[in-house]
């Protein structure tokens, strides 16, 4: 079941990403990990997936870390040559009124640190801040369920991007 839902979040994600992607303008990534980190220097994880030169880290239940409030999984994507370079981020489930809560207070936290988002439409749940590379998006789950996804790609996130499309060739 873990690795069904870690392959699920990583293929979940990812669909989202591509309108994300690109290098981050912080030296810091988000909930104070640092881009280049390495898998040894990170906490340990729930599970891993391994796919060309990535190591998906994920963490779930008990492995989350504990200053990630009101998480149901962290995803941290490692390129063999660069360390650390995306985090992808899923809120525990939230009722709608509490989900567009939690998202307005995570976009302004974005704008202070930031500024306006350049692609939003708050009203659809979805903002990108494109030069720093970090987008967010309010999901639903199930029926009444909702949550929030974030992804922050890395300084290096396009080349690993490029290298791992190179060592797997066309599907």
């Amino acid at each position: 079941m873990k690795r069904a839902f870690a392959c699920l979040l990583s293929a979940a994600i990812v669909a989202h990403a591509a309108a994300f992607a690109g290098p981050a303008a912080a030296a810091e990534a988000p909930f104070g990990f640092a881009w280049s980190a390495r898998p040894d220097s990170l906490p340990r994880a729930s599970s891993m997936v391994a796919d060309a030169n990535f190591l998906v880290l994920v963490y779930e239940g008990a492995t989350v870390p504990p200053a990630m409030k009101d998480t149901q999984a962290v995803a941290l994507s490692v390129c063999g040559r660069h360390g650390l370079q995306q985090v992808r981020w899923v809120s525990r489930i939230f009722s709608l009124s509490a989900g567009i809560k939690k998202f307005v207070d995570i976009y302004e936290a974005g704008v202070e640190r930031y500024g306006e988002a350049d692609q939003a439409d708050l009203d659809k749940g979805v903002a990108a801040w494109s030069a720093q590379h970090v987008g967010m998006r309010l999901d639903r789950v199930g029926e009444a369920g909702f949550h929030i996804v974030m992804i922050s790609d890395g300084p290096q996130f396009d080349e690993c991007q490029d290298e791992h499309r190179r060592m797997i060739g066309p599907r």
